[in-house]
């Protein structure tokens, strides 16, 4: 099965030996301007993508369905 993974995730997560139970959320993204170009429902989509990573050693499977049922979505994401 295909998996993809956040880009740059050990630079913002100290937890490197274990699933952490809450991620880093750098007030910085605030002024990132590729965050801040995002749709609000990519916004959203991204902090849940974040979450999964930390529950899975950053290795997310390239799947909408499962990544909508564990992020309890209303619907599947693009």
């Amino acid at each position: 099965m295909k998996q993809f993974r956040v880009r740059n995730w050990d630079k913002f997560q100290h937890y490197k030996d274990r699933n952490p139970p809450w991620i880093k959320l750098h007030t910085e993204l605030l002024d990132n301007y590729e965050f801040s170009r995002l749709q609000d429902a990519s916004k959203l989509l991204a902090v849940c993508i974040w979450l999964l990573a930390a529950r899975s050693d950053n290795e997310i499977p390239a799947d909408p369905e499962w990544i909508q049922r564990r992020c309890n979505l209303k619907t599947k994401p693009d």
